[in-house]
């Protein structure tokens, strides 16, 4: 599927983005992607340990272009059903996992922050790990009125971020308590 990443009122000209920026843009995407599939999959964000290959073949995200117009990424990722092989699916999060075959990591991204604003925190598909993850990606914006909005061919609705929404997060990941292993 294909998305872009629109980053308005950016501080870089238009079609442009600094290297050390796509990174941590990269980077944010990719660590909360990875988060809201640990935890439809095991009910926690962070797991310990290395990666499984398919999980790393099904969380692929590819940079496919870099448009004018602000700054717009363009960026592809296939839907899960079509790369998440092998996995074992838990019963008992049956709900979580309903339409997860439909979704590729960049609407995982889109629908944590999604559920902060929808919740208040109050989610099942939230924990403090992810939490962290979603407040650490504040450090992705430099301007204070740039608007990062995300969006595809109408397969969800657009979200738009700014550095104030963050505040939320991070009033939300400091009430929320750390996880309890499972034993």
């Amino acid at each position: 599927m294909n998305y872009e990443l629109k980053i308005s009122d950016a501080i870089e000209e238009n079609g442009k983005i600094d290297l050390v920026r796509l990174a941590s843009i990269a980077e944010g995407i990719s660590k909360i992607a990875e988060g809201a599939l640990q935890i439809r999959l095991k009910g926690v964000s962070l797991s310990k340990g290395r990666k499984k290959e398919s999980l790393k073949k099904s969380l692929r995200i590819t940079l496919s272009g870099l448009k004018k117009g602000s700054t717009i990424l363009c960026l592809e990722s296939e839907k899960f059903k079509d790369t998440l092989d092998n996995v074992q699916l838990d019963i008992f999060r049956s709900e979580s996992q309903i339409d997860l075959q439909d979704q590729t990591p960049i609407s995982l991204f889109v629908s944590s922050f999604s559920e902060v604003a929808r919740n208040n925190g109050e989610s099942e598909l939230l924990d403090k790990s992810l939490l962290r993850e979603l407040k650490n990606f504040k450090k992705s914006f430099i301007g204070d009125n740039e608007v990062f909005t995300i969006s595809n061919e109408g397969s969800f609705e657009a979200l738009e971020l700014r550095k104030t929404d963050f505040d939320k997060i991070r009033i939300l990941e400091e009430e929320t308590p750390e996880s309890e292993p499972i034993i």
